[in-house]
């Protein structure tokens, strides 16, 4: 059991921190030529998709790092990703890469929790 002592200097360690190093901006290139950024932030995912942006809280996930609002899942882990939608899975075999401009961005996106 985490003892709430831990849990308030997380969360102050987490408000100290500048805001680069709480987000991170990744492109992913799918199978079948598809694309999508993500943008990590602390416990929820920013989605460009086809035109579309999308925010998606984190979900539990019993491996890796999983983002949800129901309808849309993005499942990550390492760089490695897949999205589905209803359901489906719409992007497959997707493989990550850090955007330039993002300082600390080479490093794989890993569960909050």
């Amino acid at each position: 059991m985490i003892k709430p002592l831990s849990i308030a200097l997380l969360a102050l360690i987490a408000l100290t921190l500048p805001a680069t190093a709480q987000q991170r901006l990744y492109r992913y290139q799918c199978e079948d030529g598809k694309t999508f950024e993500a943008e990590y932030l602390i416990e929820q995912a920013q989605l460009t998709l086809a035109g579309r942006k999308l925010t998606l809280p984190q979900v539990r996930s019993a491996s890796g790092t999983r983002y949800s609002d129901g309808q849309t899942t993005l499942f990550t882990k390492g760089t490695e990703a897949f999205i589905e939608e209803n359901g489906t899975r719409t992007y497959s075999a997707c493989v990550g890469q850090p955007v330039a401009s993002q300082p600390n961005s080479a490093q794989p996106v890993r569960g909050l929790w």
